[in-house]
């Protein structure tokens, strides 16, 4: 009877480290947000909705990326939200790390999501530049939108990566992080 007693108790401790653990990871999606201060790429991929220039050769309905300053983010094919959630970015790797729970994401992304809950956006060549500086008379120059790639990797390997050049039509990052628009 004490060994089997000893056991539940061994695996009660072990169930309740890893609920912890969970929480702990969750939470570090959260209550994460974006370094918004001038100079970082964070700033820049918050700045507002990525909207995909060109159709690819598999699909035609364009794809919209938007990374808020709250830390969440949504992913739109056409006019359909595929995959929301929350974000953490690693501008050391130029990677977006996403968090979304079970049933926040369809099946047109399921394909770029690991252990069913995360998913991994990177992003290259990003380019933005403002009138101004980073202050609340910025705005975009119009004849240099901000552009950006975005590389969707999937998870089980069997498809190569999907890349997404993208453009910003709107600036909506002021000095003071708050969302505003400051595009003319």
């Amino acid at each position: 009877m004490k060994v089997v007693k000893g056991f539940f108790k061994f695996l009660l401790t072990i169930i309740v480290i890893c609920v912890l653990a969970a929480i702990a990871l969750v939470l570090s999606y959260t209550l994460s947000s974006p370094n918004t201060s001038p100079g970082h790429s964070s700033r820049d991929v918050v700045s507002g909705p990525w909207e995909q220039l060109k159709a690819t050769e598999k699909d035609s309905e364009l794809f919209v990326f938007t990374f808020a300053q709250s830390g969440e983010f949504t992913i739109k094919k056409g006019k359909d939200i595929i995959a929301d959630g929350y974000f953490k970015i690693n501008e050391d790797s130029s990677k977006i790390k996403l968090f979304m729970m079970p049933g926040h994401y369809t099946s047109d992304f399921e394909k770029y999501v690991k252990f069913k809950v995360f998913g991994e956006v990177s992003y290259s060549n990003l380019q933005l530049k403002t009138e101004h500086g980073f202050n609340e008379e910025a705005h975009l120059i119009e004849n240099e939108l901000p552009t950006c790639s975005f590389l969707l990797r999937t998870q089980d390997g069997t498809d190569k990566t999907d890349v997404f050049d993208c453009e910003m039509h709107e600036y909506t990052l002021d000095v003071y992080s708050a969302e505003h628009n400051l595009a003319k």
